[in-house]
C-alpha cells in the first residue's frame, strides 16, 4: 500500500492525527519509535511503542520495516526529528515526528523493554505463545468478574461484566481462529496467577479491591492493565522469530487496542460529569 499517496501530509501530523491514525490502522501496520535513553523509556513510554535509543539507531540497530509508516518521539521532539532525518536517507518514505511525549494522550506503559520476556522464548512456537496467552486471558477474566461482585455502583458492575465478556471473546476466539493452538490449553507452564501483559495478581495492590466505590482509581487502574497488554503483545510481536507467532501476536495487541478506546471513552465520560 502507497501510504505515502494516502497521507501526503504525513509528516505534518499532530499528535492527535498521530494517535487517531494508530488507533485506526492494525497494530502490525506502522511502527512507533522512542528515541530516548532506556532509563526515560522504563519510566514511561507509548504503549506498543520500539525502544530505540537514538545513537543505537544511528549505529543501524534495530529491527525496523522501511515500508511501514513510521512515528518517533523523544522528550522535546529534537532526538526523534534527528532520527527523521536519518531514517530518510535509509529509504524510510513515511516519517512523522510526532514530538513529546508529554503531550501524548493515549495509553501508556511502564518497564523496560524487555519486561516479562521471561514468560516466552523469542524462538518459541505457536503452541508455546498460545498458551501463555490462553492463561492470561482466563486470569483476567476472572480478575474482572471480581471486581464486578465486589463494586456496588451498577453502572461500573456492568463494565466490569462486560470486560469479561471481551475476555470471554478472546478466548473463543484463540480456540476457534487458532485450532491448531488447542492442543497447549492443556499445557500451560506458566503460573495461574499471570495476567495480560504478563502481570501477577500478587503484585495488584491490596487497596483496589478496597476502593471499589472510587470508579475514577478503578478505571485507571485497568486503563493500566489493558495498556501493559497492548504493550507486552506489541514488544511481543516485534520480538518474536516465528511468522505465525508474530501474526498471533498483533492480532492480540490489536484485540486490547479495542479494550483500550473502551476504557477512555468511559474515564472521558466519568470525568466530564465532575465539572
Amino acid at each position: 500500500m502507497d501510504w505515502k499517496t494516502l497521507f501526503p501530509d504525513f509528516k505534518q501530523f499532530t499528535m492527535k492525527q498521530a494517535k487517531d491514525f494508530m488507533e485506526s490502522q492494525s497494530a502490525d501496520a506502522w511502527q512507533l519509535i522512542d528515541v530516548r535513553q532506556p532509563g526515560e523509556y522504563n519510566r514511561g513510554h507509548i504503549a506498543g511503542c520500539i525502544s530505540l535509543p537514538l545513537m543505537d539507531l544511528l549505529d543501524g540497530k534495530g529491527d525496523l520495516a522501511p515500508n511501514k509508516p513510521t512515528f518517533v518521539y523523544s522528550v522535546t521532539g529534537e532526538r526523534s526529528e534527528a532520527a527523521i532525518q536519518w531514517l530518510s536517507t535509509q529509504g524510510f518514505q513515511v516519517l512523522c515526528n510526532i514530538g513529546p511525549y508529554e503531550n501524548w494522550g493515549g495509553a501508556v506503559a511502564t518497564g523496560p523493554f524487555s519486561l516479562n520476556f521471561h514468560l516466552i522464548s523469542p524462538k518459541a512456537r505457536f503452541q508455546g505463545t498460545f498458551a501463555l496467552a490462553y492463561q492470561m486471558e482466563v486470569n483476567l477474566r476472572s480478575l474482572y468478574l471480581e471486581l464486578a461482585d465486589g463494586i456496588g455502583i451498577q453502572r461500573y458492575k456492568k463494565l466490569f461484566q462486560t470486560m469479561a465478556r471481551f475476555e470471554d471473546k478472546h478466548i473463543y476466539s484463540l480456540t476457534s481462529h487458532y485450532p491448531e493452538g488447542k492442543v497447549a490449553e492443556k499445557e500451560v507452564l506458566q503460573p495461574d496467577s499471570v495476567i495480560e501483559g504478563g502481570m501477577q495478581l500478587r503484585e495488584l495492590p491490596d487497596e483496589i479491591l478496597e476502593q471499589l466505590e472510587n470508579p475514577q482509581k478503578i478505571l485507571s487502574f485497568c486503563l493500566a492493565i489493558e495498556s501493559q497488554a497492548f504493550d507486552f503483545y506489541s514488544r511481543l510481536a516485534n520480538r518474536c522469530r516465528d511468522d505465525q507467532a508474530r501474526d498471533f501476536f498483533f492480532d492480540m495487541a490489536d484485540e486490547e487496542k479495542a479494550h483500550l478506546i473502551l476504557l477512555t471513552n468511559e474515564m472521558d465520560s466519568f470525568l466530564a460529569n465532575q465539572y
